[in-house]
């Protein structure tokens, strides 16, 4: 594939499975001794050819679910791999991670605040060091073949410890077509490969650095559903049966799904733009269904508007 920055290569799926298989994650915590033993016994059991993956994912579903579909990929390809996160206690991948079945480790994020010139930012270099010594402290302990990338302020201190120390390969995987600035700077200093969505963001990346494969998506997504199973199970009021009766109208109207999406943390303005208008939409619309996701922290501010309808659907 070629683009305007340059000469982009795709991959076919078996080279990118292979390419997986040959990269080199264990579970660290509160019982970190417990699992070196554990580790150390694994590695016995399997000739000492156990392959530990560390992932760098924070902030939002954005960065966090790309990584948890290639986790569960790797795993498919490798069940004896050992895999690892990091993250910030703080944000949705300490709770995210866990319930898909993967270990995290905390690291504290830096954040750079905006407009660069403030008080928060002058204690940036302290934060920036500590951050970097508790990496330092993970990656020594962890000793990952691969640390993988997705992006958010965790992932830069991380993936640059990772290069330093000699011993990971470290690999980024850029999920939009417009490059965020971590891995924008990860791209060129410590990135041995860079995984592109979009052949448009190659412009912001070394040429012979990219691979474009697509976003990851989990393999639970892929599944084929049926569509009125799917809008029942969001609209657990209205029957089947007489969506089955709307199907064959003969004013041959279907039923129309509108789905909002501010993001995994949500958007306040779309939050209020949709609040003006549902309403009105499912009055003069009988074949409309809404279904709104509004963010965690907006939630309960929308939910106290007291906004309701059979065809409305509104979650976190």
């Amino acid at each position: 594939m070629h683009s305007a920055g340059g000469r982009v290569t795709r991959i076919p799926q078996q080279r990118c499975n292979a390419s997986w298989k040959k990269l080199g994650a264990r579970s660290v915590g509160a019982q970190g001794a417990r699992a070196d033993s554990r580790r150390k016994e694994k590695e016995e059991n399997n000739g000492g050819h156990v392959r530990r993956i560390l992932f760098v994912a924070g902030g939002t579903g954005g960065h966090v679910y790309p990584a948890l579909a290639i986790a569960d990929e790797v795993r498919r390809l490798d069940p004896a791999v050992e895999l690892l996160f990091a993250g910030t206690r703080e944000r949705m991948e300490w709770l995210v991670v866990p319930k898909a079945g993967y270990a995290i480790s905390a690291v504290p994020a830096v954040a750079i605040r905006r407009p660069f010139f403030c008080l928060p930012n002058l204690l940036l270099p302290a934060r920036v060091l500590y951050c970097m010594w508790v990496c330092w402290k993970l990656v020594r302990r962890f000793r990952p073949h691969v640390v993988v990338g997705t992006g958010g302020y965790v992932a830069g201190p991380m993936c640059l410890v990772a290069a330093l120390s000699g011993s990971s390969k470290v690999v980024i995987q850029e999920q939009n077509a417009y490059a965020g600035i971590t891995n924008r700077i990860l791209g060129r200093v410590a990135a041995a490969v860079i995984f592109l969505a979009f052949a448009a963001a190659s412009p912001f990346f070394p040429e012979e650095k990219c691979v474009v494969i697509g976003n990851p998506t989990r393999r639970a997504l892929q599944q084929p559903i049926d569509a009125v199973m799917a809008l029942c199970s969001f609209f657990p009021s209205v029957n089947k049966l007489d969506l089955d009766d709307d199907d064959d109208d003969d004013d041959g109207s279907t039923q129309e799904v509108v789905v909002v999406l501010g993001g995994s943390l949500g958007a306040q303005a779309i939050n209020e733009a949709v609040a003006g208008l549902v309403q009105s939409q499912l009055q003069q619309h009988p074949h409309r269904y809404f279904i709104w996701q509004t963010g965690t922290s907006h939630f309960q501010n929308i939910q106290a508007m007291g906004i309701s309808h059979p065809r409305l659907t509104v979650l976190p």
